[in-house]
C-alpha cells in the first residue's frame, strides 16, 4: 500500500461527519484501513478541540431536545418520548456514547499522542509572521496557534521518524501546509484516503505513464538542484569548483513510493551530464626538499572538462484532478550533498613549467615566490 503509513484527521473531518462513526465515510474508511498497520497521530491540541467539540455536540443536542418539546408540545404524546425527568438521557451519558465510538474507532490504527517536545516554536512563529499556513490574513486567523502546534507536531514527527503523513482536513489552510513539506501529503476527505488504500495498483501505473510521457517536467528541477550542489576534484578533495553548467539529464528510473490526494512522492534516479571549469595543482610536478621542509607545485592543471553523475533523489508531484498531468513539482531534494569531478583538465603550458624549474634550480625570486634558500617549513602553492 502506497498511502502514507502514517494519518492525521484534523477535527474538521470529525465537524464534517458530526461524530457519526456509523455513516458512510468513517464505515469505509475504517473497513479499508483495517489491517493496514497505519498509525493514527494524535497532537495535543487536536486531542483537545475533539473533545471540547464532543462535549459542545451533546450539550446541543439536549438543548434541541428541550426546544423541540417547547416548540412542538405534541412529541410528548409521542410513546417513546420520556414521560418522566429520571428517564432523560444527561450530558454526560451523550458525552460517554461519543468517546467510546470515537475509541473503538482509534482501535483501528495503532495510536501516537504527540506532546510539544519537539515542536519548535521559533518556526511556529516564523510561520505566523509570515502569514503562511495555517495562518493567514482571514479574520480569525491569528487564532490558528492551536493547529499550528499540531501540525509542528506532525512535521516534527515525520521528520524525526523519516516518515510520510497523510493530512486528512476539510480546511484548506492544512492543505497550503503541506506544499512546504515533502513528508506530508493532504487528502481533503475520509472518501479521498480511503480510494488511496484501495486503488494504488491502478493509479501506480497512471503516474508512471504521466511521467514517461512528461519525463523533462521532472528533468528541469533535478538540473536546478544538481548545480546547487559543492564539487570537487577527484585529484585535490580541497579546491573548488566553478562555473558548472548542465547540458542532459537522463532519468532513468522512477518508483512511486507514496500517494496523496493528486499527489505523489517518487524516488528517481538519473544521469546528469554537464561541464565544469576546475583548477588544481598537478600532484606529479611537486617539488619536495627535505633537507629545508619546502614542497612546491610547479604547474597547475586547469580548464573546462566535461563529466557525468549518477545520482538519486525524491520529488513530491502535484497532478491535475485526472492524473493525466503533471501540474507542479512541490518539492525535489537529492541523497548527496557533494559531487566528485573525475574527469581532469589538461596540465598548464610545459615551457612555463620548464622556466620555473630551470628559476627554482638557480636558487631565483620565480612569480613573487622566494626562492628554495629562503623557504622553510611550509608549503608553498603557485
Amino acid at each position: 500500500m502506497l498511502c502514507p503509513n502514517n494519518i492525521f484527521i484534523d477535527t474538521s473531518i470529525f465537524d464534517g461527519q458530526a461524530f457519526n462513526f456509523a455513516s458512510a465515510a468513517f464505515e469505509s474508511f475504517s473497513k479499508a484501513a483495517a489491517g493496514k498497520n497505519l498509525t493514527l497521530l494524535l497532537p495535543d491540541p487536536i486531542e483537545r478541540e475533539i473533545r471540547k467539540h464532543i462535549v459542545g455536540n451533546a450539550r446541543a443536542a439536549l438543548k434541541a431536545l428541550r426546544e423541540a418539546k417547547r416548540k412542538a408540545p405534541f412529541v410528548y404524546k409521542w410513546d417513546q418520548w420520556p414521560k418522566e425527568k429520571s428517564e432523560w438521557i444527561s450530558e454526560c451519558d451523550l458525552r460517554d456514547i461519543a468517546f467510546r465510538e470515537l475509541s473503538q474507532f482509534q482501535e483501528t490504527f495503532r495510536l501516537i499522542k504527540l506532546g510539544y517536545e519537539h515542536v519548535h516554536l521559533p518556526e511556529v512563529m516564523d510561520w505566523y509572521h509570515q502569514e503562511r499556513a495555517p495562518f493567514g490574513t482571514k479574520n480569525g486567523k491569528q487564532k490558528e496557534f492551536p493547529d499550528a502546534f499540531a501540525l509542528a507536531a506532525v512535521v516534527a514527527y515525520a521528520k524525526r521518524e523519516k516518515a510520510h503523513v497523510g493530512v486528512i482536513s476539510g480546511d484548506s489552510d492544512f492543505q497550503g501546509a503541506c506544499e512546504h513539506y515533502s513528508e506530508l501529503f493532504y487528502f481533503p476527505s475520509l472518501a479521498a484516503i480511503t480510494e488511496a488504500i484501495l486503488r494504488p495498483d491502478e493509479r501506480i501505473t497512471e503516474i508512471k505513464e504521466v511521467l514517461r510521457a512528461q519525463v523533462s517536467k521532472l528533468a528541469e528541477p533535478i538540473k536546478e538542484g544538481f548545480t546547487e550542489l559543492s564539487f570537487y576534484p577527484e585529484e585535490d578533495t580541497d579546491v573548488d569548483v566553478q562555473d558548472v553548467s548542465v547540458e542532459n539529464v537522463q532519468v532513468t528510473d522512477v518508483k512511486v513510493v507514496s500517494m496523496g490526494d493528486h499527489e505523489c512522492s517518487v524516488a528517481f534516479e538519473a544521469i546528469v551530464s554537464y561541464s565544469a571549469y576546475v583548477c588544481y595543482d598537478d600532484p606529479d610536478s611537486l617539488i619536495v626538499d627535505s633537507s629545508e621542509d619546502v614542497y612546491v607545485h610547479t604547474r597547475k592543471k586547469k580548464g573546462t572538462v566535461r563529466d557525468s553523475s549518477d545520482i538519486s533523489g525524491l520529488s513530491k508531484l502535484r497532478f491535475d484532478s485526472s492524473w493525466q498531468a503533471v501540474e507542479d513539482i512541490i518539492s525535489l531534494s537529492l541523497d548527496d550533498d557533494e559531487v566528485c569531478v573525475i574527469e581532469s583538465p589538461p596540465v598548464e603550458d610545459d615551457r612555463a613549467v620548464d622556466d620555473y624549474r630551470a628559476c627554482w634550480t638557480r636558487g631565483e625570486r620565480v612569480d613573487g615566490v622566494a626562492s628554495r634558500t629562503t623557504v622553510r617549513r611550509q608549503s608553498l602553492k603557485i
